[in-house]
């Protein structure tokens, strides 16, 4: 019924949904055909769990670009005496300006992982709701040495 691909909740549905698939690894998409519920809840979880490491990135990545273009203006508005100061200024200014634009790259990576993750996420939920219900709790079983 429909594959192993949700429908996301914004609209776009089939063509967004095939889009994230196709960025899936192929470890990613094997996920998606598993069917024990613990086991697809242990890699929920584990998914949670690295959607949080990547927001937190977001965030760092954020702080970084700011402080770096921060400082780029401050060696924009130097007000050097000699030739060599005005060269050494711009020059200082450009480094500043290309890690922010480095830092942005890495910045954009990490939100199409997000995204890549959400999808993954949405997908293992669904796999979770489909999967039949545990029926008994085999560890409560095993003997603890």
């Amino acid at each position: 019924e429909g594959g192993p691909f949700p429908n996301r909740a914004g609209g776009g549905g089939g063509a967004e949904s095939e889009e994230l698939a196709s960025r899936l690894e192929e470890s990613e998409r094997a996920l998606l055909r598993l069917t024990n519920r613990e086991v697809l809840e242990v890699e929920v979880a584990d998914v949670k769990q690295r959607l949080q490491c990547h927001r937190a990135r977001v965030r760092h990545l954020e702080v970084e670009i700011g402080r770096a273009q921060g400082r780029a203006e401050l060696w924009r508005g130097a007000a050097p005496v000699s030739r060599d100061d005005r060269v050494q200024a711009m020059e200082r200014e450009l480094a500043f300006l290309e890690q922010a634009a480095r830092l942005r790259d890495r910045l954009d990576e990490q939100r199409r992982a997000i995204d890549r993750l959400r999808f993954l996420q949405e997908a293992l939920q669904a796999r979770v709701a489909e999967a039949p219900p545990r029926e008994r709790d085999f560890a409560a079983d095993v003997p603890v040495s």
